[in-house]
């Protein structure tokens, strides 16, 4: 992705964010600057305020055995250095967008944490492709078979830990896994317009 500065980073996500609702049948536009939101939809019959929240790319997330690369966002605060915190009635719904996968995750202001973490969608179990996975009793099998862990993670597309708890038998027989955390793709417009 190109080199873009902080400014352009976040006009980016909001019209991304108008793009995509206007492409889901919403009627979106971004708010006027000094606001404490960047984007009004109408949602249900009802003017939505949304606080856009937006990151370039992943980076690296510290965890016990390695690092794992996530998307994270500082949700609650705002202003210039983020010294400034989001008052009750200033956001309805806060958009969080991944510029370099184009994705974004809607949550209503009573869901959202402090910062929070999404997966890259490389980690997730792709139903699409169903057909291709195995059970838990195959990833079992080539590992008693010498398949090293990284060829197992990269097979069976998940995480370190998971695999773990499927070679020690934490895991239930025979489910396909998704490998744990929050993914941006889980959380639609679509899941929140009936909690406004």
């Amino acid at each position: 992705m190109v080199s873009i500065s902080d400014l352009q980073c976040g006009k980016a996500g909001e019209y991304l964010v108008c793009a995509d609702l206007i492409m889901k049948g919403f009627v979106a536009f971004p708010s006027e600057q000094g606001l404490p939101f960047d984007v009004v939809a109408e949602i249900n019959g009802k003017l939505v305020k949304i606080q856009v929240k937006t990151t370039r790319t992943t980076r690296s997330i510290p965890q016990r055995r390695k690092n794992v690369l996530g998307y994270i966002f500082s949700v609650k605060v705002c202003g210039k250095h983020n010294r400034q915190r989001y008052q009750n009635g200033d956001v309805d719904i806060f958009a969080l967008v991944a510029l370099d996968i184009r994705e974004i995750a809607y949550l209503h202001k009573s869901e959202v944490k402090e910062t929070m973490v999404f997966r890259h969608p490389n980690f997730e179990y792709d139903k699409r492709l169903s057909d291709r996975y195995k059970s838990i009793d195959s990833i079992k099998t080539d590992r008693a078979n010498g398949m090293h862990y990284s060829a197992l993670i990269s097979k069976y597309r998940i995480c370190e830990s998971s695999l773990r708890k499927i070679i020690s038998g934490e895991t239930y027989k025979n489910i396909p896994f998704i490998a744990e955390g929050r993914y941006l793709s889980q959380y639609p417009i679509e899941k929140i317009a009936n909690k406004l």
